[in-house]
């Protein structure tokens, strides 16, 4: 079990366990309402804050039923500092709910279902004991608060009090809300090693078995020696459709591939054999190779992950079948990705593939989180069924709004069975409402003629 942030605090009446709060000031801690609900206001509480045990008792008047929340006062001030608050929270985001489950303290990973200012709700069902703790999301670095953890329907803890109300609450006496997060404590720098010399081996050669090609002895060829350096055509509706929207003239007929991946979301379409698993290997080899030395200019130096779709449907249906505590409990739960990667051996875990995902984020222009990381989902159409499918298209939507960068590679549309692309209909024939603009991928031919491979979705 991990070790508690100085801020969170276990409370109990004499020997009896009543459940987690949050510091607020140096003497004040914030609760559940309903988790001191039957405590009298002359009961001597016990805290532990930080390793140290501290008595505490209800703050006269400062408790809300409506609102389901308390203050406790300390008798001597804590010398931790209580984090900040933020409403920065969206669905899909990923978090770790922190709190004393079940009486013994753990971070457990929970993403978001719905977020608003009032309330955060989750996808996941926590233990009884963590009401009054803190709801923290991957995306800030564990630095703020978004809710104040509490008991859902039926007692089940599957919800957040929203930083609004919290921040009503303690106005009503005279509290601010903390602005400035404690500082983080340092902590061993993963092993990143096993990952990247995987990956090299997965990327650094064409798999010409994928492509149907015969080959001359038992080594694949480089990926430098025989890639074929694609580019993008737009097709003709598309220039139609661009026209229609920016008043703009018909745009070249092609344009690079770097212009291609300035899109945060791509969806790479094409048959069997059109090199869509070659140029999102190509991209992952570029991103990992030791020498950085590559003819490919991409307009971002991330960290890259390649997953291979069918492998973690595979993954998602087995743990589905049999989960183990803290497992994602639906198909499209945003941590599945994660969650796979950490069980590839490689030595790390969820929780570093989640900050990859999600942290260390930046705003962009439209005030969304975005870092330059990319995941590299190669094979949309190899998960199984068409419920799979489109539980896997509705994950990737979920994560997008994590910030960070992806391409998707999938056959086209071939009638039942199709996968939903993430801003479409099945098969990639998306909504114009959906802004997604369509161009022809081009494998540069002998000569300088071009021939079709497969078409790029920009979401």
């Amino acid at each position: 079990m991990p070790d508690p942030p100085p801020y969170i605090a276990r409370i109990s009446l004499r020997d009896r366990f009543l459940g987690t709060g949050v510091l607020v000031t140096a003497r004040l801690v914030l609760t559940c309402e309903h988790v001191i609900r039957n405590v009298g206001p002359r009961a001597s509480l016990t805290l532990l804050i930080d390793g140290a045990h501290v008595s505490g008792k209800l703050k006269p008047n400062a408790k809300d039923a409506a609102k389901d929340l308390a203050l406790i006062e300390l008798s001597a001030d804590a010398e931790a500092a209580p984090p900040a608050w933020s409403i920065d929270i969206a669905e899909g985001h990923q978090c770790n709910a922190l709190g004393y489950h079940g009486g013994e303290y753990d971070a457990v990973p929970a993403s978001v279902r719905s977020a608003q200012r009032q309330r955060v709700d989750l996808n996941q069902s926590l233990i009884e004991g963590c009401s009054g703790g803190a709801l923290v999301p991957l995306i800030h670095d564990g630095g703020h608060c978004v809710g104040l953890l509490r008991r859902g329907g039926e007692g089940v803890i599957s919800a957040a009090i929203g930083t609004a109300v919290v921040e009503s609450f303690l106005g009503d006496h005279g509290i601010a809300l903390p602005a400035v997060p404690p500082p983080r404590p340092a902590r061993r720098a993963a092993d990143i090693r096993p990952y990247l010399a995987w990956l090299r081996h997965e990327t650094g050669e064409i798999d010409l078995d994928t492509l149907k090609v015969p080959r001359e002895g038992n080594r694949r060829p480089e990926m430098d020696v025989l890639y074929i350096p694609l580019t993008t055509a737009r097709s003709p509706e598309a220039s139609i459709r661009a026209t229609s929207r920016t008043k703009r003239a018909t745009e070249a007929a092609s344009v690079t591939l770097e212009t291609a991946l300035e899109n945060r979301l791509l969806v790479v379409e094409g048959e069997a054999g059109s090199g869509k698993t070659t140029f999102l290997r190509r991209i992952a080899w570029a991103l990992c190779r030791e020498d950085r030395e590559t003819k490919l200019k991409l307009p971002f130096k991330g960290f890259p992950i390649f997953i291979r779709i069918g492998k973690l449907d595979r993954h998602i249906h087995r743990t589905l079948q049999r989960p183990e505590p803290g497992d994602p409990t639906e198909p499209d739960d945003s941590r599945w990705f994660a969650h796979y990667l950490a069980a590839q051996g490689w030595g790390l875990d969820e929780a570093f593939f989640q900050e990859k995902l999600c942290g260390k984020a930046r705003g962009d222009v439209r005030g969304r989180a975005s870092n330059d990381n990319i995941v590299l989902l190669d094979g949309l159409d190899e998960a199984s069924g068409s419920t799979r499918r489109a539980a896997i298209s509705r994950l990737v939507k979920r994560c997008s709004v994590q910030g960070c960068r992806y391409v998707i590679s999938t056959r086209p549309h071939s009638g039942e069975g199709s996968a939903a692309l993430p801003g479409g209909e099945p098969g990639g024939r998306c909504d114009e409402s959906a802004e997604m603009e369509h161009v022809q991928l081009c494998r540069e031919q002998p000569g300088g003629a071009r021939s079709r491979a497969c078409t790029v979705h920009f979401v």
